[in-house]
């Protein structure tokens, strides 16, 4: 082996490690001309490649490193990465299970089956495999963390808690770690640790920082404040109960604020000005996460929207708004509609959709004669109301759910058994909306013993 190679190779190392990914991609490639037969080179640029998300390229280079030599486990355990970022994770799990057999004490592949089982679902395999790699490196704290939440998932919350302060411990400066530890805190009804904890979500990969440029707000009176949503629009809804102290307590407040959301939350609360990101004025001096209030304003348990909706029934009906699905890919966010349609046949009961996105297809299919509003709404001001026109929402974990709390609306919202962290740990109530009753899954999965309570629920009447 030249030192020009070794040279290269050492170079290429060095850029990958700290991120310079390019820079990583031209020494490796001048090593491999040197030299085009050394598996660990065509692996590391098929990594790179990966990373860059240059999948097909990739590809070839690890096909090419296992030709040169097939019993190289690392190379696998690559390509398996390759496969999992893809998220074609059946060929990823052979890929990591291939480089077990070729090395059964291999760290990063039984890792990184033990993270794929989890993302498909298959908690006692991830459990397994990740109870292998904490025993085989205790020091890592990222299998610690993943041990954390396939517990939780598993309904051992307090042995979640264990893994998560057990990844803390390996690595203080583990964001995901102490984001569970966050949300942990938070679920338990622990919201003074849990706000602390929520900060480490700015140290979590792909989360963006906004506004780097405006000082961050630590609760100063003097200026214009710029307070800018981050997440979701139930989320933002949830969290807007905070904006009217924090209007008290600075000379001048903007708040950036999700274009769908803009028309109600002005309506809602009028005294506040609300924009879009292209709307912030130029006199704005400090800025803050809609998210980060309650810590700033040091507020434990939340604040409730004291309102009560009146019935909007026509006489002998009860209107009933229904969402069966979130709008992500979350599957503890969607309830088959067939497991519906019990709750249809109920006698005086008017169901109406609510649900938006690619779901509503699934009505068309299903139940075409059920009136389908949701698909109409273009922002949440309709939304909002829409919702003054029934008397009832039944609702998994979504959006409409929050805005229907806020507004107190009476609400039915069904949760898996292990359920975020805004709606507790357990039991019908929630810290955050008085008229929302929860319906918990009893056994992992099983929405139609869900449903079959809430069929109950709306035989008596619905509340």
């Amino acid at each position: 082996m030249t030192s020009d190679l070794i040279s290269f190779a050492q170079k290429g190392a060095e850029a990958q490690e700290q991120g310079r990914l390019q820079e990583a991609l031209g020494f490796y490639r001048q090593a491999l001309e040197i030299d085009p037969t050394l598996p660990r080179l065509a692996s590391n640029v098929g990594v790179v490649l990966t990373d860059l998300g240059e999948f097909t390229k990739a590809e070839e280079l690890f096909e090419e490193a296992i030709a040169l030599e097939p019993e190289n486990y690392a190379v696998w355990n690559n390509r398996g990465n390759l496969w999992k970022k893809q998220q074609k994770w059946s060929w990823a799990i052979e890929d990591y299970s291939h480089a077990i057999s070729l090395k059964e004490d291999y760290f990063h592949a039984i890792y990184n089956r033990g993270s794929v089982y989890f993302a498909l679902d298959r908690l006692v395999d991830s459990e397994r495999d990740l109870q292998k790699a904490v025993a085989l490196n205790p020091l890592d704290s990222k299998p610690w963390v993943n041990l954390g939440e396939v517990a939780w998932e598993l309904n051992r919350p307090d042995e979640a808690l264990t893994y998560f302060e057990r990844a803390i411990q390996a690595d203080g400066e583990n964001a995901e770690g102490h984001w569970n530890r966050a949300l942990w805190y938070l679920w338990r009804g622990d919201y003074l640790k849990g706000w602390s904890e929520y900060e480490w979500r700015w140290a979590l990969p792909g989360i963006p920082e906004f506004y780097p440029e405006i000082a961050a707000w630590r609760g100063e009176r003097e200026g214009h404040l710029l307070v800018y949503a981050e997440q979701g629009f139930g989320d933002t809804i949830q969290f807007s109960r905070f904006l009217k102290e924090t209007r008290s307590r600075v000379r001048a407040m903007t708040v950036d604020v999700q274009g769908g959301l803009l028309l109600w939350l002005r309506e809602f609360y009028p005294e506040i000005d609300f924009v879009e990101s292209s709307q912030i004025p130029k006199t704005v001096t400090h800025r803050v996460a809609l998210q980060s209030l309650p810590l700033v304003l040091g507020i434990g348990k939340p604040p409730t929207f004291p309102i009560e909706s009146k019935s909007s029934s026509s006489e002998g009906v009860q209107r009933v708004a229904f969402c069966w699905s979130g709008s992500g890919v979350d599957l503890r966010r969607r309830i088959p509609l067939e497991l519906w349609n019990p709750l249809f046949q109920i006698q005086g009961k008017e169901w109406i959709s609510f649900q938006t996105g690619n779901a509503v297809q699934e009505l068309k299919r299903e139940n075409p004669l059920i009136f389908d509003l949701g698909s109409g709404f273009q922002n949440f001001k309709e939304t909002a109301e829409g919702l003054a026109k029934v008397d009832l929402v039944v609702t998994i974990d979504t959006a409409l759910a929050h805005l229907a709390g806020t507004i107190g609306k009476p609400t039915l919202l069904l949760l898996p058994q292990v359920a975020d962290w805004r709606w507790g740990a357990e039991g019908e109530s929630c810290d955050w909306y008085p008229s929302v009753r929860c319906f918990r899954q009893r056994s992992r999965g099983d929405w139609a013993e869900v449903l079959a309570r809430v069929g109950a629920e709306l035989q008596q009447g619905g509340l």
